[in-house]
Parts: C-alpha cells; sequence; structure tokens
C-alpha cells in the first residue's frame, strides 16, 4: 500500500512498467538524477494526485502516465526532449499544463482528453502527432510561441489535432506543416 515515493538522483531510469496499477500511490517526487521514464511506468496509478519531475529526465515513455485520473497539474522540465503516445491521456482533471522550451516532439493522444483551459507549445517543439488535443473538452485557447522552425502538425487524414475542443483563440507563431497523410 505505498502511498507515496521519493525517486533519488542515484536512480537514472523508470522501468517500463514499473509502477504500473499502483493504486495507492498519491505522491511521486523524483531527483534531478533521473533521464527517462519508461513505457506504461506509472499507467493506471489511480490516485496519484501529485508529481514533481526531475530536472534531468530528457524523456517520458509512451502511456508513462495514461489513466492517471487524479491528476491536476504537470510541469515538463526544459532538458525534457519527448513525451510519448498517451502519454498523460484519459486524465481527465490534468488542468494545468507546464511544458518546457527543450521540449522537441509530442507523441500522439498525448494530452487526449484532459481538462487544460490553455495551452502554450515551445517555439522548441517540432512536431505535434496526430489527435495530441483530442477531446479536450475545456480548451479555449492555445498558443504556438514565435518561431523560426517549421512544426509539423498530425491529423491522420480526417480526424483533426484538435477535434472537440472548444476553441476560442490560436495563435500561430511560425511556419506549420499539416500532415494529412493518413
Amino acid at each position: 500500500s505505498l502511498r507515496a515515493i521519493v525517486i533519488t538522483d542515484e536512480e537514472e531510469e523508470i522501468y517500463d512498467n514499473e509502477f504500473y496499477g499502483c493504486t495507492n500511490l498519491k505522491n511521486v517526487t523524483m531527483g534531478d538524477g533521473v533521464k527517462k521514464i519508461g513505457n506504461w511506468s506509472f499507467s493506471g496509478c489511480n490516485n496519484l494526485s501529485s508529481i514533481t519531475l526531475g530536472e534531468g529526465i530528457k524523456s517520458i515513455g509512451d502511456y508513462a502516465f495514461y489513466g492517471c485520473s487524479k491528476l491536476t497539474e504537470v510541469t515538463i522540465p526544459n532538458k525534457t526532449t519527448s513525451l510519448g503516445e498517451y502519454c498523460f491521456s484519459g486524465n481527465s482533471l490534468l488542468a494545468n499544463i507546464d511544458l518546457g522550451n527543450g521540449l522537441k516532439t509530442i507523441g500522439q493522444y498525448c494530452f487526449s482528453g484532459c481538462s487544460m483551459p490553455e495551452i502554450s507549445i515551445p517555439a522548441s517543439v517540432t512536431s505535434i502527432g496526430n489527435y495530441t488535443f483530442n477531446n479536450c473538452s475545456s480548451l479555449a485557447d492555445v498558443v504556438i510561441e514565435d518561431r523560426t522552425s517549421e512544426l509539423t502538425l498530425g491529423s491522420n487524414g480526417s480526424s483533426p489535432l484538435f477535434a472537440s475542443c472548444p476553441l476560442d483563440s490560436v495563435y500561430i507563431g511560425g511556419k506549420i506543416k499539416y500532415n494529412t497523410s493518413s
């Protein structure tokens, strides 16, 4: 009945499935030595309400925080370059998302079903996968920060990136390539 864990600086990787389905887990704090969070590592931790990611994390795997339905906020560190597919998908209370300025790729369905009212995409991001913000039923304001590099947005044919989002305003600061190949 593990409720809180602190992952020390000596741990460089959280392995695939390591805390999968730990339903009693409420709080996770990671040291700055952690460089990688594996696939499915915290998936199904449906009582996880607080996560502090270490500043050294370079990548967060596929489905890493999938189904962490009590998670309300997350700050992605500046050294993180990739977020995997379905990474935070299905977290209907996730309303506050701060993306670090080193992020390059956001996998498909990454934030699908989350409840943030706004999102700001850093200039460092070069690729956002299909359906990434699908079913974000509170997402009204999107800012794609001013950039010099091209940003590729996924659409997977007929299903748009922002399906079922009540968008009010979208700011696009730079060149967009829309990937329409199914």
